[in-house]
């Protein structure tokens, strides 16, 4: 099973995607709570890019996707995070 914690927003939420046992954990960052002072960062930098998905559930889409085009990472890990990260998990499920 894959489970995806929606609302990044605490090291709580990283701490359940870095201690998963079997490394089936992601979490979006979808919600204002992604908008907390450099929780990508803190996000990109303990778990990896490749377990943080893009998610707009907030009143602004536009919001949520400036936070990971102005965020301080790589580029490839914002590819990772707006695009290649769903591929990857949602691939198998849309063909």
């Amino acid at each position: 099973m894959t489970l995806i914690i929606a609302h990044l927003g605490s090291k709580e939420f990283v701490d359940a995607v870095e201690f998963a046992k079997h490394g089936n954990v992601y979490t979006d960052t979808s919600g204002i709570a992604s908008s907390n002072n450099k929780i990508i960062e803190y996000a990109v930098n303990r778990i990896g890019s490749e377990k943080i998905l893009f998610g707009t559930d907030t009143y602004s889409a536009a919001f949520q996707r400036g936070r990971i085009e102005f965020a301080l990472i790589s580029e490839e890990d914002k590819a990772n995070i707006l695009r290649y990260n769903a591929e990857r998990l949602f691939g198998k499920v849309l063909k």
